[in-house]
């Protein structure tokens, strides 16, 4: 017997309560201390300082630019406060107007930008800032705004809801941004960022790959309880797009876009060269390739700029994600170059086929997963099924039934998986987390079963193929007729039996 859970946030979603090392709170809004965000003077800004932004009734037709230096005991925090009825403050980039008496560079970048200035001019780089309970939208081609000099200036089509151009110790949280270029974007100038709790869906450029629900480019990020949802409609970008060192994404619903996670190379040695660029951790996440998506690639990894040297070259952990194709042909689960993948105790489900494509000197070790019948597999270390006991399929209502055969399923992780990326918690719609608790062995995919477990489903079919392994080398593929088309050299590996289509082994 299992004993559920309360709920637990991680994360005071809309908290009000000033924090006991704030110094000084700042109220904007109808009958606030600053009536507009232009009228608050954001280059006086220091560490402790609270900026409250209440829900107008519309919207903040205003833009703004953070440089203050916080610390880890009094951070500079700019907070949304919502209305009544929990809708958050809305920031539009739309027509938007700028403080006068701020002077920074990359204005068209983004209506709310962090990064150093010109006004205010200290020379340090902003550090210890938290966004938080803001919506941001209407950021891109060809929207305008009123720059800081007065002039109308339009946006770019990589314009983002918002730009971290340069910082340290960086937090956005429980954030809403849509149309958008990029929705959430951070150059190769930010250190230990942290995205917790965010919606970010609907950006994009029409017809182009570029421009992606969230771009970054970190020393060290971290994705959590987040929603990212499909782009715009007729946009080709990414879900997530990124190409940090120490990159965590956990605990997340992500759906839509040519790729759901593309993680390539980074154009900057003082990332590529790290040792935590090579070490990537994902785990506890839904992710979700539809019919209608751009792509058919479900996670990226290694690179893409065709500079071989800059690839990630170690190993990607992918363990505990629900992963479910919904496309009428085969989906790549993954494409890597050059790199590995621990492919551990997830649910893997595609009832029209699942590829992966793997270059040259590249492997993946896949254990402990439920993986859709037909799979080319060990069935010895992994199961196999036509349906893996979800309560609501239909409704995404993704938590296991008391039948499924994914209860008590999983294998241990193993031990170069450090303690502080072990599996804890689950994400709870919308953008919000469940403290996790598998009695026993783990349950397998992004969720845990919590009660008694009965027998078997009777729509789950056991029928794995025997003496296959999952683990193959680059020199060795299963090749279907339906393969996938590549941009370059690499070699297409069968994961799956497409529902219509021969296979056969090539050397």
């Amino acid at each position: 017997m299992r004993t559920p859970p309360l709920p637990t946030l991680l994360f005071c979603l809309l908290s009000l309560a000033l924090s006991a090392q704030a110094t000084r709170l700042f109220t904007i809004g109808p009958g606030k201390d600053y009536t507009r965000i232009t009228d608050f003077p954001w280059e006086d800004l220091v560490a402790g300082d609270v900026v409250e932004i209440h829900h107008n009734g519309s919207a903040y037709r205003e833009k703004f630019n953070v440089a203050a230096i916080g610390t880890v005991a009094a951070p500079v925090t700019v907070r949304g406060v919502p209305d009544a009825a929990g809708n958050l403050p809305v920031i539009t980039g739309e027509n938007a107007v700028s403080r006068p008496q701020l002077d920074y560079w990359n204005q068209y970048r983004a209506p709310i930008r962090i990064g150093e200035a010109l006004v205010p001019l200290h020379g340090q780089t902003p550090s210890y800032i938290v966004i938080e309970n803001l919506e941001i939208r209407s950021a891109r081609a060809p929207y305008t705004f009123t720059n800081t000099a007065g002039n109308t200036e339009a946006y770019h089509e990589r314009t983002a809801g918002i730009y971290v151009e340069a910082g340290t110790y960086l937090t956005i949280r429980n954030c809403t941004i849509r149309d958008c270029g990029n929705g959430l974007f951070t150059s190769h100038n930010t250190y230990d960022v942290l995205v917790e709790g965010c919606r970010l869906f609907e950006n994009g450029i029409v017809g182009s790959d570029r421009y992606h629900n969230a771009y970054t480019e970190s020393h060290s990020i971290t994705y959590q309880f987040n929603y990212i949802g499909p782009q715009r409609p007729d946009c080709r970008g990414n879900a997530v797009k990124d190409r940090s060192s120490g990159t965590v994404i956990r605990y997340n619903w992500v759906e839509g876009g040519a790729k759901q996670l593309d993680l390539v190379d980074s154009d900057y040695a003082d990332i590529y060269t790290l040792a935590s660029y090579d070490r990537t951790y994902v785990y506890g996440n839904v992710l979700i390739e539809a019919e209608s998506d751009p792509g058919n690639k479900i996670v990226q990894y290694g690179g893409d700029s065709k500079v071989w040297e800059r690839y990630r070259s170690g190993t990607l952990y992918f363990y505990h994600n629900t992963v479910i194709s919904k496309r009428t042909g085969a989906a790549a689960l993954f494409r890597l170059d050059g790199s590995s993948i621990q492919c551990l105790n997830n649910i893997l489900y595609a009832p029209n086929g699942l590829v992966m494509m793997i270059g040259n000197d590249s492997t993946v070790t896949a254990s402990g997963n439920w993986i859709t019948s037909g799979t080319i597999a060990d069935s010895a270390i992994n199961q196999f099924g036509d349906f893996p006991g979800w309560r609501d399929f239909a409704a995404h209502e993704l938590t296991l039934r008391a039948d499924s055969p994914c209860l008590d399923a999983g294998d241990a992780l193993p031990g170069a998986i450090p303690a502080a990326h072990r599996v804890q918690y689950e994400y709870r719609a919308l953008a919000a987390a469940n403290v996790r608790d598998d009695a026993g062995s783990p349950d397998l995919g992004a969720f845990a079963f919590y009660g008694v477990r009965t027998s078997q489903a009777t729509d789950d079919v056991y029928a794995p193929i025997e003496d296959t392994r999952l683990y193959i080398p680059p020199a060795l593929g299963l090749l279907a007729n339906d393969r996938v088309d590549l941009d370059y050299p690499a070699r297409p590996i069968l994961l799956q039996a497409p529902a219509h289509g021969s296979v056969s082994l090539a050397g």
